[in-house]
């Protein structure tokens, strides 16, 4: 299980709204002193709202400005990646090698390339609809103790 700590922000009945701070691996980096690309990571780091249901828990039990640390299946996760980047570009290189050899014009390759490129998106938009939201959505792994910091922005 991926795990992230996260705020919550806001209550629902049965969901919290959870803010947490999109970080890259360059903490942990040797050279982020004179990378650009951690510089481009500190510049670009973001907030994420998430919707987390709370899974059978009170919504009592929690406030606003609680630090609860929240994950996700490693499975779904690759699974998602390999779906989402790979299936695409795999069906755009099968749909320009298929236009190429059957019309033998670069113009029929380039058209049958985005074709597939476009069938892929299709496909990825079909599956995440047939997958079941419930199976995508972060789980509430756990509250963490009145006074730990959650990782991201602060309030002043």
């Amino acid at each position: 299980m991926l795990t992230e700590t996260g705020r919550v922000i806001a209550i629902d009945n049965d969901h919290l709204w959870v803010e947490t701070l999109n970080t890259s691996a360059c903490g942990s980096c040797t050279a982020k002193s004179g990378c650009g690309q951690n510089l481009l990571a500190r510049w670009a780091s973001k907030s994420a709202y998430l919707r987390v249901p709370l899974s059978h828990r009170d919504p009592m039990s929690f406030q606003i400005g609680d630090s609860i640390t929240i994950g996700i299946p490693e499975d779904v996760v690759v699974t998602s990646s390999l779906l989402m980047y790979c299936l695409p570009i795999v069906l755009l290189l099968a749909g320009a090698a298929l236009g190429q050899y059957s019309v033998g014009s670069e113009a029929a390759s380039v058209l049958t390339g985005l074709v597939g490129l476009v069938l892929g998106g299709l496909v990825v938009k079909i599956y995440t609809a047939m997958a079941g939201r419930r199976r995508l959505e972060p789980v509430l792994m756990d509250r963490l103790a009145a006074g730990v910091p959650a990782e991201g922005p602060t309030q002043f």
